[in-house]
């Protein structure tokens, strides 16, 4: 989820994003690039010092909503932008991938180990997080090796992908993920158990 939630395009790929809305001045686009990266340690630094007191559940839910809220509306105006050329669009899509990567941090930034290990008991840390490197390193290759040839190709109808994508995260959260929350990691993982339990 964390590397297929369509923060490895805009990462990856912002300059051919920018591009694709009008942004070609390399200046402009290396500017765009730092202001999301400070804005986002900005965003982080915070967020780690109070994320203790916010339920878990509630910050995966509230990240994944915040996504797909902002990956509609990228969506909606690349496609506008690539029928009418209007500047405006452009603009309000450098807005919506700032709010896209603050709300990726809400969630699956600041909670990807954390809710892991929350949920492993003790002796099998190690393994959960082999196993979830493995697989996000394969994600990440992904990432690396289909997403632009996807992007050249068929341009911003790829997003409609990730904007599936998050919506099936949303519902795997909302019927799967357990509150961690001011519990214990063994009645955590049985929490992990019993929602497939009542699912069948």
């Amino acid at each position: 989820m964390s590397q297929w939630a369509g923060s490895g395009i805009i990462s990856y790929y912002l300059a051919a994003i920018l591009k694709s809305v009008g942004i070609t001045s390399p200046a402009s686009i290396e500017g765009i690039q730092g202001g999301i990266s400070i804005a986002t340690l900005a965003f982080s630094i915070p967020l780690s010092m109070y994320i203790k007191y916010v339920k878990r559940r509630t910050l995966w839910l509230c990240s994944t909503l915040s996504m797909l809220l902002c990956y509609t509306v990228i969506t909606a105006c690349s496609a506008s932008f690539s029928k009418t050329g209007n500047a405006r669009t452009g603009q309000v899509v450098i807005a919506f991938i700032y709010l896209f990567n603050l709300a990726y941090q809400l969630g699956y930034g600041a909670l990807y180990y954390t809710y892991m290990l929350s949920l492993l008991p003790h002796a099998m840390r190690t393994q959960g997080v082999a196993l979830s490197l493995i697989v996000g390193y394969a994600m990440a290759f992904f990432n690396q090796y289909v997403n632009p040839i996807a992007f050249v190709n068929i341009g911003w109808y790829y997003y409609l992908v990730y904007l599936v994508l998050l919506f099936v995260y949303g519902v795997v959260i909302w019927f799967f993920f357990p509150e961690t929350m001011g519990m214990t990691r063994m009645y955590s993982a049985f929490l992990v158990v019993l929602p497939a339990l009542n699912f069948y």
